[in-house]
């Protein structure tokens, strides 16, 4: 009998050094979870930057003033246009000129 109390007593003193090594993993875990983030996140801007700065090398004078003309054009055709609230709400109409004016 007392040998079944020892192989329980170190089973015991097992689970518990299991446990205390499984909560000190999850709070380093906790601990390294905003620089780690933050590095993934600059990682991925840095990404984004360099691909965007691949076009615009790869971009002509003629592609760039063919789409200042697009934008041009697409800009005339909304002059003066009245925005509505996309929700639908009848309360006030916004114009281009941020002139907020109710609506009855």
């Amino acid at each position: 009998m007392k040998d079944n109390t020892r192989r329980t007593g170190r089973m015991g003193i097992m689970k518990l050094k299991f446990i205390v090594i499984i909560a000190i993993l999850i709070g380093l875990g906790l601990l390294a979870y905003p620089f780690v983030s933050n590095y993934l996140a600059e990682h991925d801007g840095a990404k984004a930057i360099q691909q965007y700065q691949t076009q615009l090398d790869n971009q002509t004078d003629t592609d760039i003033q063919a789409q200042r003309e697009m934008a041009n054009e697409y800009n005339a055709s909304v002059t003066g246009a009245q925005l509505q609230d996309p929700a639908g709400c009848r309360c006030r109409t916004i114009t281009r000129k941020s002139s907020i004016t109710p609506t009855t």
